[in-house]
């Protein structure tokens, strides 16, 4: 799938409700994006809709350094 990964995992999450799908889509994003905090923030929101809390956490310590 092209275009920007970060509006495709939104798109896939809030739209679709595709959460599994959404969550590689925001791990895309962050990887194309490593220093974006928003993108940090929704893959954090994602894991910890999954019950990842440790994960979500890591992610948002990184997003505020």
């Amino acid at each position: 799938m092209k275009g920007n990964p970060f509006k495709r995992a939104n798109r896939l999450w809030f739209r679709e409700g595709r959460t599994a799908k959404a969550l590689a889509a925001y791990g895309e994003a962050l990887r194309a994006a490593p220093m974006d905090p928003v993108v940090a923030f929704q893959f954090a929101r994602v894991l910890w809709s999954l019950d990842r809390f440790d994960e979500a956490r890591f992610l948002l310590d990184q997003a505020n350094a």
